[in-house]
């Protein structure tokens, strides 16, 4: 039995780095838009176990900053 080459575990890696990759640039996108480091969620979107808790953080965040927005919209109006 040969022994793999000895770069082999970057090239194992690299799949798994490249499905990640859209997670962290939509997560990068997102973030100013709910007041969070656009840096940090890169981060945290490309490290392989983190990101699938990025993907349910994420839709939650953005949630509650457009429902806060639609709370101020609606009580400058002076509608409830």
């Amino acid at each position: 039995m040969q022994s793999p080459p000895p770069d082999f575990g970057f090239l194992a890696f690299l799949p798994l780095l490249l499905m990640t990759l859209p997670i962290a640039i939509g997560a990068g996108w997102l973030a100013p838009k709910f007041g969070g480091r656009r840096w940090l969620w890169i981060v945290l979107g490309l490290i392989p176990i983190v990101n699938i808790v990025v993907i349910y953080i994420l839709p939650f965040r953005v949630c509650g900053v457009m429902l806060d927005r639609l709370a101020a919209i609606e009580a400058r109006l002076g509608t409830k």
